[in-house]
């Protein structure tokens, strides 16, 4: 629904072909989960935390950055994690807004080795190891955060 609309308008801004075509459409897609994620999770902040920073002193911001804050670092985390992979993983967009085979993302060079009459599964399989790497290391790395973040965010 919005491949067409999104390639019409980069193609009037002269954004075809262009890296920055992928990072305006990756964040038009990825900027509602992130946000619906972060949301219930300054939600769940009780108040009186807050309200109690207040009274001794501290101003909104201090509130935010030294309170709210580190109390969502899991959640931030799961956000981010989330977003990460819906842009590494995304295909339809960057198979439409870039032409230019020197520019193919990932998911788009992988799926270039499959034709209608041949496959060279060997470079699929070898490519799609190679393309797996980085999200599997992303992963193992940040995983307790995950996991405490969703169960946080399922805690209420």
């Amino acid at each position: 629904i919005m491949v067409v609309p999104l390639f019409e308008i980069f193609a009037s801004l002269g954004l075809n072909n262009k890296f920055l075509s992928l990072i305006l459409a990756d964040t038009i897609l990825t900027l509602p989960l992130g946000t619906w994620v972060l949301v219930g999770f300054f939600e769940n902040i009780p108040e009186e935390i807050e309200e109690a920073a207040i009274i001794d002193g501290a101003s909104k911001m201090t509130v935010f950055y030294r309170i709210s804050m580190p109390l969502t670092y899991p959640a931030i985390v799961t956000a981010a994690i989330l977003t990460f992979f819906d842009a590494w993983n995304e295909y339809m967009y960057a198979y439409t807004f870039i032409t230019d085979q020197a520019k193919w993302v990932g998911s788009v060079g992988v799926a270039s080795f499959i034709g209608q009459f041949l496959t060279d599964w060997q470079a699929v399989m070898a490519s799609s190891l190679i393309f797996s790497i980085l999200p599997m290391v992303v992963y193992i790395s940040l995983r307790k955060y995950i996991v405490r973040g969703v169960a946080e965010g399922f805690a209420k």
